[in-house]
Parts: structure tokens; sequence; C-alpha cells
């Protein structure tokens, strides 16, 4: 593959005006140069859009592409447009691999090179010293999206480290009372940035046994007791609404704070269930707040396609029951036998599960898919969960290495004769799994 830098006829975007890429029709799209060999990446651009884009966050719709388009128009060989590449690449190899035209790959392929490079890029934005722009930070989200896609074969602790450096630099964190106030003040782009930052951080939390980074930010963001935050809406971008993601942030906290008090031998269990109460009272009450169930069966969602209300509201739902579980497996421990609690949230994901036909809506519902299958001794509850994942293409995304956690889990669950604990946290930290349950 040639390098677009070493082409001196490389000029993406080359007289176009900025109308929004989805305005466009495939022949009238700008192009990336006029000589052959250049046409690779706009092929490349081109699957991103159409394909890749509408996959790479199930919920977001265009929020993240129309913010991409403009990036990589203003900095056309900048790190944005190679990690895009990057993107389409990995992906179109994926579906020769799905359909057995390609063997898989390694981190020799033309994709991790795109990858390499767009990450060689940020460094060197970087080592300029001016700081991380919101260009980098936008760069970076799409690498870690990389990471994600890829099932992991790349890494996405650096990439999300640039991102909480970017975060760090813009002082949000720092802003104590005004959080809010900078917050609404920042560009629809860095707003967005500062969504998807808190959503990875502390879904990344729940995976690796750390406290989210920024959790006061997040707090401040997201706790309806200041009034809901124009703007913010969550469940718009993931299907996670705002009091179950702060809820989730809360418990992770929880659980570090359980394992510190263990690791000091002062543990105080009526403290513990006391902090554990005060979150379940909030999740309770939002859960009230749903509309009741009617128990028909809702419709699956087609790749590409853009989840409707009825989607929203069963992914709102999941969600905020994913909530309520992975709680009483901070307050119980990881053990499904004889807790009342984890077994009924068990049973209510699967019966809402039931009523969403199996679709690329599944894609979203990764940690509550996975949490659940970890969190049930029954083998038909568990051969329906990890179908869930099977029913889709597996090459891509982290399906197959969630379905191996939940697998290796169960195996060593179930070979125990000491009826200890086994922790979904702790095997993937004893596999060395890093895929993010997203």
């Amino acid at each position: 593959m040639v390098d677009p830098l070493l082409d001196p006829s490389f000029n993406l975007f080359q007289g176009a005006d900025m109308m929004s890429y989805s305005d466009m029709q495939p022949q009238t799209m700008t192009t990336f140069g006029s000589l052959s060999h250049t046409s690779m990446y706009d092929d490349l651009v081109h699957h991103y859009f159409d394909r890749v884009s509408k996959i790479q966050f199930v919920f977001a719709g265009k929020q993240l592409s129309d913010v991409t388009y403009r990036v990589m128009s203003q900095e056309p060989r900048g790190a944005p447009t190679f990690a895009i590449y990057a993107l389409g690449d990995l992906h179109l190899t994926q579906l020769r691999i799905a359909e057995g035209l390609e063997a898989p790959q390694s981190g020799g392929s033309s994709a991790h090179y795109l990858y390499q490079e767009a990450l060689f890029k940020l460094k060197a934005n970087r080592d300029n010293g001016s700081g991380w722009s919101e260009s980098d930070a936008i760069a970076a989200l799409h690498l870690v999206s990389y990471s994600h896609l890829s099932g992991g074969s790349a890494d996405w602790q650096e990439p999300f480290d640039i991102l909480c450096a970017w975060l760090l630099q813009s002082n949000l964190s720092l802003a104590g009372e005004n959080m809010r106030t900078i917050f609404l003040s920042m560009s629809d782009a860095s707003q967005l940035l500062v969504k998807l930052i808190m959503w990875l951080d502390i879904f990344s939390s729940l995976s690796f046994m750390r406290p989210p980074k920024f959790l006061n930010l997040w707090k401040s963001l997201l706790d309806d007791r200041n009034g809901s935050l124009p703007g913010l809406d969550m469940a718009s971008l993931t299907g996670c609404a705002d009091d179950t993601l702060l809820a989730m942030a809360e418990i992770s906290a929880l659980a570090q704070w359980k394992a510190t008090q263990v690791r000091n031998a002062t543990l105080s269990y009526p403290e513990l269930v006391g902090k554990g109460m005060k979150i379940q009272d909030s999740i309770l009450r939002h859960k009230a707040t749903e509309e009741k169930d009617n128990f028909s069966t809702i419709e699956g969602l087609a790749e590409g396609d853009l989840p409707n209300e009825l989607h929203r509201a069963m992914s709102i739902s999941i969600f905020r029951e994913s909530a309520l579980l992975y709680l009483h497996t901070i307050l119980s421990n990881s053990t499904p036998a004889g807790v009342a609690e984890i077994s009924s949230s068990v049973d209510e994901i699967v019966r809402r599960l039931d009523r969403l036909r199996p679709s690329n809506l599944d894609r979203a519902l990764v940690f509550p898919i996975c949490l659940a299958g970890c969190m049930t001794n029954d083998s038909n509850k568990r051969d329906y969960l990890k179908g869930r994942l099977q029913g889709l293409n597996e090459t891509y995304g982290n399906l197959l290495q969630t379905r191996l956690l939940m697998e290796a889990l169960w195996q060593r669950r179930d070979v125990s004769v000491s009826g200890e604990p086994v922790d979904m946290r702790e095997i993937m930290r004893d596999q060395q799994l890093t895929v993010l349950l997203l």
C-alpha cells in the first residue's frame, strides 16, 4: 500500500465544498487524488462512512460521523484521516475473512499499519509541545474503536490515555461547581468527545477493577439532583440512560472501595450495604418511571439502521437492570447460587432480551449479555445468552472474546469444589483479556 504522505498528488477533498458526506452520492464525493493508486484510500473512506460508522456506536447515528468528516476535511493528512483508513481497511478485511476469502491476519496487516501511522502522528503532535487538539482527540477515539472492532488485537489504552489527557487539558475536570457551565460552553464536537470519554471511562472501569478516572466529573454531569443537563442525553448516544451510567460509575467505585477494605481487613458489611442501598434506591426510583411492559415482541435492527424509540426504551431498561445486577455482585459476591437478587435480575434481563428479536442491536448490549451470562448457573440461560452473541458475525467486534470470557468463567465455576466466588474481572485479568465490554 502506498503511503499518501509520499504521494505529491494526494489531496483529500480537492475541489470539494463542505457539504455533509451524507448529502453526497458516491460519484460526487471528493476524492483522495487523481492517480489510480490513491483510489484505495478513497474507497476506505467511502466504506467507513457507508458501513463502519453505522456499527461503531449503534445508537449514535450521524453524531460522530459529521464531526469526523469535518476534521478530515480540515486536516486531510492528519491522524483522524489515517484512523478512518484503518477502520475502513479493518472492516473490509473482516468481511473477507467472514466469507472465507482471506485468512485471519496478525499485527502485520495493512489496517494495523494504518492504525500505527495514526498513532505515530498523534505522538508527533504531542512532541510538538502544543498539547492535544480536538482533532487529536477525535483520532484517538477512532483508534479506541479500532481496538474494539478488532477484538482487542490493537491496544486501546494508549489512545484512551490521549483522550484522558485531552480532557485534563480542557480543565473541565478541575472546574468544581462550574463543570456544567464549562461543558455547555464547549463546541458540539468537544461535548461529544466528553460524552464518549465518559462512556469509555466508566465501562472500562467495570472490566479492569478500578474506579472511573473522572468520577467526580461524571457525577457532576450525570446527577439529576443537579437538574437534567441539556445536551447530555447519554441514551441517545449509547442506549444507556444518564441515571444508569451514574449508577454504574458509583458501583465501580464501590467495588474498588470494598476491595481496598478487604485487603486492609477493615471491611464493615453494614457500611458496604448502606452504600449499596443508596445506589439501589436511585436505580429503583428511575426503574419505576419506565413504561409498563406490554410483552410484545420488538423487531430486530438491521445492520446500518438506526434504533427506533422501542429499541432505545428496551436498551435503557436492560442496562438499568444490569446496573442492579452488577450492584448485587458487589454486595453478595459473584455467587449466583442462593442470591435471590442476582437470580431475579438475570431472569429479568433474559426476559427483556427475549422480547427483542436477535439482531445487530445486540452489539450495543454486550455488557448486559455478558454480565447476565456470567451470573447464572442455569445451562439453558447460559446457552441462550451465548447464542445471542453467536448469532452475530463474530469476525468483527469483541463478540468472540466476550463469549470466550463467559465460557472460561463457567468452566472455572463449574469445576470449583470450594464454592469460592468466580469474578468476571478476575478472569479477564488472569487471561490478560483487554477487551472493552461495550
